[in-house]
């Protein structure tokens, strides 16, 4: 039985201008293992390599024995990449005609990049891509000023030749010894880019060199100040509020969990949170303050009450009524508009039925509820809503009740599942806004009690004969299957100008669809191993596997994993395998 132990790390990729992306992994193994042909196919200094189809192991055998002293140390020496977008596509169509299934970090670095591509509406020529460490993501770091000088030194045609007077004038002896650094001749790279690669070293310990570069940034206004300014992408904010202690609830559990996620990082969100004044007039001030000061992308407010589940609130009430309970300035309200010339109610826009999956796969009771009350929660949930409308903000924003009696340890537990729901599984999905991914629901990373491995082939062959209803979807259910899975079109759809009215105009199923996102994480998921940082490469190869193991008697692939994304690339929930149109008449 195939067993797999994944060891790559998942890359990310960054657009710092219209023409320069970067991809980033979170050390230089991984993301020496995704460059290392593309590299070496574009500057080895051997010549059987540059420019020529290789496989892996002849690479690392020949860097073994001329430079490694038999190891293969190319994965630890490296920090840094840079190449062309074209060369990556005489690279694509070189290697993909000897190597239809290539390696799993190079699928997934193309799929990040082409991925990229479409949503800037580029094409591969017209870019270049810088590889990094993420840590060496930063304009401080000689790194990233070396790959940068790379990609001026190919696009920009005045920082060419401005950088190329600098390096003539330098004295023959500075030269020589730069040459001699920056480009181990032997192991390194091809006498072509020697000029290239010595300009890039110089960039980092030469303070004319450096000048011109920040120069040449801001003139293409590319964000650069080496004093203040880090190029790392700012974290997106999720503003989590609670409440301070009160005559009812004297150990508010809401306001201590707020203050336990405070500064925390989840991925690519930074938690801040706040304590809200059980005050009326308090309250809405610090709510509207709060939201300008951090600009959130997200907002789940929580209270507490006298319930024994969690509850999911939905509807905010333009009301307050509740004259037993007074606030902690003594006031109490009964019959009371929060803001006049509101609406009567507003909608949360969090994806409560996503959470209640998470929280149920946890064993963790759970409720959505249409009523928040008519006290402080209720306030806090209207306010938030009313200030995102008034202001044009469109970002998700919900209220979490939580039961009073739960210790803080309790209720950490179960938002951190609601967190990891909520930051990657948004509400906000349309059909126009799928994308094929080859990734896994980042939800499900957060589970226990791990396997080491996964029995790929029992998994698969449970899954090609599971008993579920399979959909057939037309062009106009979803036009991005069509798009990612053109290939599995049948040659005769193909002859006609224009797809999308075509497709429309038959609208003939050519695909089948089945969803086993419930199946797979009731069964496999507590199965998985696998952290954060293997998951996309564990799909990869999967995909690949599921496409073997269903091809046609032609060869053809017919099956595939299709992980529906929304347009910021987050995860919606949904695990779906996509085949051709079984025809019932036609004989097997």
């Amino acid at each position: 039985m195939t067993r797999i132990r994944i060891i790559f790390n998942s890359l990310k990729i960054h657009s710092i201008s219209d023409i320069i992306y970067v991809i980033t992994a979170k050390d230089s193994r991984s993301l020496s293992w995704a460059f290392v042909r593309f590299q070496e196919f574009y500057e080895s200094s051997n010549e059987n390599f540059r420019g020529n189809y290789f496989t892996m192991k002849e690479y690392k055998d020949w860097w073994s024995s001329e430079c490694g002293s038999g190891n293969f140390t190319y994965v630890d020496i490296w920090k840094g990449y840079n190449i062309s977008g074209h060369t990556i596509g005489s690279w694509e169509s070189i290697f993909r005609k000897k190597e239809p299934k290539l390696r799993n970090e190079e699928e997934f670095l193309l799929q990040l990049l082409h991925s990229m591509l479409r949503k800037k509406n580029k094409t591969l020529d017209q870019i270049y891509l810088i590889g990094l460490v993420e840590e060496s993501f930063d304009a401080k770091d000689d790194a990233y000023l070396h790959e940068l000088s790379h990609a001026l030194f190919n696009l920009n045609v005045i920082y060419r030749k401005k950088s190329l007077s600098l390096f003539k004038n330098l004295p023959s002896s500075e030269k020589k010894i730069a040459e001699v650094t920056s480009c181990k001749a032997t192991c390194g790279y091809s006498k072509d880019v020697f000029i290239d690669e010595t300009i890039a070293y110089k960039t980092s310990q030469d303070q004319a060199f450096r000048k011109l570069l920040k120069e040449t940034l801001i003139s293409q206004d590319i964000p650069f100040d080496e004093q203040i300014m880090s190029i790392k992408p700012e974290k997106k904010i999720v503003l989590i509020t609670g409440f301070e202690p009160s005559n009812e609830y004297p150990e508010n559990v809401s306001g201590k969990l707020a203050k336990s996620l405070d500064q925390n990082i989840i991925d690519s969100w930074k938690i801040k949170g706040i304590v809200l004044p059980l005050r009326f007039h308090e309250m809405k001030d610090a709510i509207e303050q709060a939201i300008e000061k951090y600009q959130p992308s997200m907002i789940i407010g929580t209270g507490v009450a006298s319930i024994r589940e969690i509850r999911l609130e939905t509807i905010a009430k333009n009301l307050l009524d509740n004259p037993r309970i007074p606030y902690n300035d003594g006031q109490v309200f009964s019959n009371k508009i929060i803001q006049e010339g509101a609406p009567d109610t507003l909608e949360g826009t969090l994806d409560v039925n996503s959470i209640k999956f998470s929280l149920i796969n946890e064993k963790i009771p759970v409720k959505i509820s249409t009523d928040a009350g008519t006290y402080g929660c209720n306030q806090a949930f209207f306010h938030v809503l009313y200030y995102l409308k008034m202001q044009g903000m469109k970002i998700p924003a919900g209220f979490i009740h939580l039961p009073f009696q739960w210790n803080l340890a309790e209720v950490e537990r179960a938002f951190r599942i609601i967190l990891f729901s909520s930051l990657n599984m948004t509400s906000d999905i349309t059909r126009s806004e799928l994308k094929s991914q080859f990734s896994f629901l980042n939800f499900w990373r957060i589970r226990e009690n791990y396997r080491d491995d996964l029995p790929v082939d029992e998994l698969l062959k449970e899954i090609l004969d599971i008993k579920l209803q399979w959909k057939k979807i037309t062009y106009s259910d979803y036009p991005e299957i069509y798009e990612e899975f053109y290939d599995f079109i049948p040659s005769k759809y193909h002859d006609h100008d224009n797809d999308d009215i075509y497709w429309n105009r038959i609208n003939e199923p050519l695909f089948e669809m089945l969803d086993i996102s419930n199946w797979f994480s009731n069964r496999y998921i507590n199965r998985l191993t696998l952290d954060d940082d293997e998951l996309e490469n564990f799909w990869a190869k999967f995909d690949a596997e599921l496409k073997d193991k269903t091809r046609s008697k032609k060869g053809k692939t017919t099956h595939a994993i299709f992980m529906p994304m929304n347009e910021k690339g987050l995860r919606t929930g949904k695990l779906f395998i996509i085949r051709k149109k079984i025809d019932p008449n036609k004989p097997k």
